[in-house]
């Protein structure tokens, strides 16, 4: 896989000149590191960006990808990354080896099929999870324009926004339905824990390790 880094060190000046940022031609089933410009550029065509709040800083990296992914793959969550097309796959992380708690997103303009295990998403298609989803993290975001569906849903504190439907079968959390409704799953959080085979008395950093140890053996 080539990756092309396009980053280009800009001088102060003191002109009120536009600068300009080169752009790379986006070719298909290669991964392409890009500037922030022309990641931002890209992502705009799929998503609303300020309808969300959302901002990619400079000091992150951005990548993008043409096609479809169709093996497992592991994203650091220091980059963000688009990819223009599906994933499927048997899990998708997005957080770093350390369990950190930095930055990064996946966008996505179709469908995740997959084990999902991550930090931040934004999919323009439905996300349809084989096994657990967990989002449960500090600045964590999980935006859904189509359907979602998982065996286990983890996500306390905030929200996940889905437009479509929605299938939870076990899980602790809830997302919202396009008309505002809270949508919990379909057992309850006893019933959940045992599923995930632990005591009631687990909370949720506790649950998050347990999910970690789990996917980083699939």
């Amino acid at each position: 896989m080539k990756l092309f880094n396009w980053f280009k060190d800009k001088q102060k000046q003191d002109t009120e000149e536009e600068k300009t940022v080169d752009k790379i031609e986006l070719l298909p089933n290669i991964l392409h590191t890009v500037s922030k410009e022309q990641f931002v550029e890209e992502i705009n065509k799929y998503f609303d960006l300020k309808q969300y709040g959302i901002g990619v800083s400079d000091n992150e990296k951005t990548q993008i990808f043409v096609g479809d992914l169709d093996n497992s793959i592991e994203i650091n969550s220091s980059q963000n990354l688009l990819v223009i097309g599906n994933i499927k796959s048997e899990w998708v992380n997005l957080t770093s080896k350390e369990y950190s708690e930095s930055e990064g997103s996946l966008y996505v303009t179709q469908n995740v099929d997959c084990n999902d295990f991550g930090k931040f998403l934004l999919i323009n298609g439905s996300l349809l999870v084989k096994e657990i989803i967990n989002t449960e993290f500090e600045n964590s975001c999980l935006i859904v324009n189509a359907d979602l569906c998982a065996k286990y849903f983890h996500r306390i504190d905030i929200w996940a926004d889905v437009k479509g439907n929605i299938r939870m079968n076990y899980g602790w959390g809830y997302c919202k339905n396009n008309k505002g409704e809270s949508i919990t799953p379909k057992n309850d959080i006893t019933t959940s824990l045992n599923f995930l085979g632990v005591d009631e008395g687990c909370d949720s950093f506790a649950i998050n390790e347990i999910i970690v140890g789990r996917v980083s053996k699939i």
